[in-house]
């Protein structure tokens, strides 16, 4: 194998191993992220901020309500994980989240109706939360839009 050859392979390892010759000039990596951001950490606090409002004025207790939210991430992280096709993994733990540079994210739809879910249950139980605070005691109807938002958004 001559000189050229082997250089030739080298190189072709190289930028096999480490990526393409040429950098992605203008591309930044900030959409992706930002991405990752709106569908992980978005969906995941709103849910979990509206389930343990939820849980807190239902219990009245805010020990019950800190034990059970963390028998529930540790029921879905170490527990469930996978199963029932990710449905209870509202953290997008164990969720295939793979950003391709060519492709992008592979399966939108799956993705997207995964953290919907979560995102939408967890405004439910923001609004449910909202018709259960007693605001104004002499209003009875104050709390029906908000259990109209609830219904719609749980449905």
């Amino acid at each position: 194998m001559g000189k050229p050859a082997r250089l030739f392979a080298a190189e072709s390892y190289y930028y096999g191993y480490y990526g393409s010759i040429q950098p992605d000039i203008g591309r930044s990596r900030l959409g992706g992220l930002s991405a990752l951001f709106f569908l992980i950490s978005v969906p995941t606090l709103i849910f979990i901020i509206g389930l343990a409002i939820f849980l807190m004025l239902v219990l009245k207790n805010q020990a019950l309500t800190f034990v059970l939210l963390l028998g529930y991430i540790g029921l879905t992280v170490f527990y469930i994980e996978d199963k029932f096709y990710y449905l209870f993994d509202y953290m997008a733990y164990s969720l295939p989240l793979v950003k391709s540079s060519i492709v992008g994210f592979s399966n939108w739809e799956v993705i997207l109706n995964h953290r919907g879910i979560y995102l939408l249950a967890g405004l439910a139980f923001v609004f449910f939360t909202i018709s259960l605070f007693r605001r104004l005691p002499n209003s009875s109807r104050s709390n029906y839009p908000w259990l109209v938002l609830f219904s719609v958004l749980l449905c």
